[in-house]
């Protein structure tokens, strides 16, 4: 990611799903594995 704000928002919802709170991501895209949601999920476990 280029944006600082973005790795900024990535690093805090790593940091609440580490804290144990459930992050939820929500699109229309029909499977996970084929959509922006996957990657965003992987950025945040990374982060954790």
């Amino acid at each position: 990611m280029k944006e600082q704000p973005a790795r900024e928002a990535i690093a805090e919802l790593g940091q609440r799903s580490s804290s144990g709170e459930t992050i939820t991501l929500l699109c229309h895209c029909g499977k996970g594995q084929h959509c922006h949601r996957y990657i965003i999920k992987s950025l945040i476990e990374d982060a954790r």
